[in-house]
């Protein structure tokens, strides 16, 4: 009998780029036998097929990529009763289930609101931002002080120094800032979920 060696490569090797954004939302875990829900505040990079649940920066083995399932919970009749049933989920393995957009976030002309839970919006302290600088403001939270998401409020002062220091911009409700920051903030929300990806 022939016999052959078999390797399995420990990380999946691609050099497709795909459209990745963030989005602060929660993921709930479904307990089946007890029919429970029991849901925890993540940090997601997410495409049309992947999410990511991002953990600890710099800890790449903690973050957790998620296919979407075949079974999308696209009629409310079908949630678990624990589920709120004003929101879309969609179902993935291990019985996780959550409300992500999937569409790019950033062929947008305006920026959503609905990639954030709106009791965490809440936190963000707006001052005098449009919805469009405050997006932006919440995706350079995103995409440093992720560990940071579970406080009682974040300064308006946190949200400008993390985009200055990632755009080299002002927040402010100025469109050339906010052309510009978007454009930067695509560019590297895209590379770091590519990153993990790969």
């Amino acid at each position: 009998m022939d016999s052959f060696e078999l390797e399995i490569p420990s990380k999946c090797s691609t050099y497709f780029n795909y459209l990745w954004h963030m989005e602060i939302k929660y993921v709930v875990l479904y307990i089946r036998n007890k029919q429970k829900c029991i849901s925890d505040l993540k940090i997601l990079s997410v495409t049309k097929s992947y999410v990511i649940t991002m953990e600890e920066l710099g800890i790449p083995e903690e973050n957790i990529l998620l296919n979407y399932g075949n079974d999308l919970y696209t009629n409310h009749e079908k949630y678990p009763e624990c589920l709120p049933k004003d929101k879309h989920f969609y179902k993935f393995e291990r019985d996780l289930l959550i409300s992500t957009e999937k569409e790019d976030y950033w062929t947008n002309n305006k920026l959503s609101s609905s990639t954030i839970e709106q009791n965490i919006s809440k936190k963000f302290e707006r001052r005098n931002l449009n919805n469009d600088a405050l997006m932006l403001g919440i995706n350079s939270f995103s995409l440093i002080e992720n560990l940071n998401i579970n406080k009682e409020q974040i300064l308006y002062k946190n949200l400008s120094n993390l985009f200055y220091v990632i755009t080299g911009f002002d927040l402010n409700n100025n469109k050339i800032n906010i052309e510009g920051g978007k454009e930067i903030l695509r560019k590297k929300t895209r590379h770091l979920g590519n990153e993990i990806y790969r």
